[in-house]
């Protein structure tokens, strides 16, 4: 014991003198890398809670999922995403059974808007979305799968009694009509009483056949748009706001008048920035809010907000390049111009630093 003393004094005359500055050090290094992302898990949780009052459960389920990527501990996280989840399983069986009866009582409206809040909860809940393209779909579909060696004229001979129609099998399904699908190819063909009753009354007349196929067309249109509407909104509900945002644009641009299409657009939009802005990435808010809608106020104000924080980033990066430069560091003191003229390109003094650093680099680099 006696031989151990001196190495037990020396090692806690060690810990004792180093205590103060690797205190600091721990500090920094847990407020470094990653680590700052914890910071924001207060804020997001009282986003979730809030979400979650407003009656947004899709999206307060997946704030909970941010919290349980970026705290520490996440046993509430866990909790709170297995008790929504359960929430909103009960809601989408609630909504569907509640669509059901409204069916049953003749109330296809009540029944619609059901089967469409089960779906805004759970975009991949199957039974509410198979009676939504059954009961309202603009133009009654049916599945075919061909068989071997099966050409158009065939499907068409076995689906509408007429080989003629196989420019009707082809049209719906994007295929030239002397095409020979495989084995086991799904078409969608619009069922055979409509066809028969659209088709028949006029078998042989090119121009009214044609009216027939312009409003199938129409038809074939509007469930695509309704789709990819659909899919926008799973992304946006499942916090992909990106991939909503292109989505939902996209379908803007076929369908200009299509307010919920814009509207979920502006609101993918809003968030996509937002995302940015808790990330403190304020170049990639600002170019996501450059093409705005300026009639929605939440987007011109979070606009501003990340125009006058770039000024002040500019400044900040303008003084460190200064700093550089009175240090002769010009090629740092660029560095940082170039930054501040990339948060703030009106700013009035960085061009000309810039201009006047790379002259003063290029006469050192020439001078013999």
């Amino acid at each position: 014991m006696n031989r151990q003393l001196p190495w037990i004094v020396l090692i806690a005359s060690l810990i004792l003198s180093g205590c103060a500055g690797m205190g600091d050090s721990v500090s920094h290094f847990l407020q470094s890398g990653p680590f700052w992302r914890a910071e924001q898990t207060d804020a997001v949780r009282q986003r979730a809670r809030q979400l979650e009052t407003d009656g947004d459960l899709a999206l307060a389920l997946a704030h909970w999922r941010v919290v349980r990527q970026i705290t520490f501990d996440k046993t509430d996280a866990k909790q709170e995403i297995a008790r929504l989840e359960k929430t909103i399983a009960a809601s989408v069986q609630a909504h569907f059974q509640e669509g059901q009866r409204a069916l049953h009582q003749k109330k296809r409206r009540a029944a619609r808007d059901h089967f469409l809040a089960a779906l805004r909860l759970d975009p991949d809940f199957q039974p509410a979305r198979e009676q939504l393209n059954v009961l309202w779909a603009p133009f009654p579909f049916m599945i075919y799968r061909t068989a071997k060696d099966e050409d158009l004229a065939d499907v068409a001979k076995a689906v509408y009694g007429d080989r003629s129609h196989a420019f009707l099998v082809a049209w719906f399904n994007d295929l030239p009509e002397d095409a020979t699908p495989a084995p086991e190819t799904v078409l969608i063909l619009p069922k055979k009483e409509k066809a028969a009753t659209d088709l028949n009354a006029v078998p042989d007349e090119t121009t009214q056949k044609a009216t027939v196929l312009a409003a199938l067309e129409t038809a074939r249109h509007n469930l695509a748009i309704d789709n990819q509407l659909n899919l926008a909104r799973k992304h946006v509900a499942n916090g992909r706001f990106r991939q909503g945002l292109d989505t939902a644009e996209k379908v803007v641009a076929e369908a200009p008048d299509h307010s919920a299409a814009r509207n979920l657009a502006i609101k993918a939009r809003f968030r996509l920035a937002r995302e940015h802005v808790d990330q403190g990435d304020f170049l990639k808010a600002r170019a996501v809010l450059a093409r705005a809608d300026e009639s929605d106020a939440p987007s011109m104000a979070l606009k501003s907000r990340v125009e006058n924080r770039l000024v002040e980033l500019a400044q900040e990066h303008y003084r460190n390049g200064v700093k550089h430069f009175i240090n002769e560091n010009l090629k740092a003191a660029i560095r940082e111009w170039e930054q501040a003229l990339a948060c703030n390109p009106n700013h009035p003094k960085v061009r000309e630093n810039i201009a006047n650093a790379r002259q003063l680099i290029e006469k050192i680099e020439t001078m013999p």
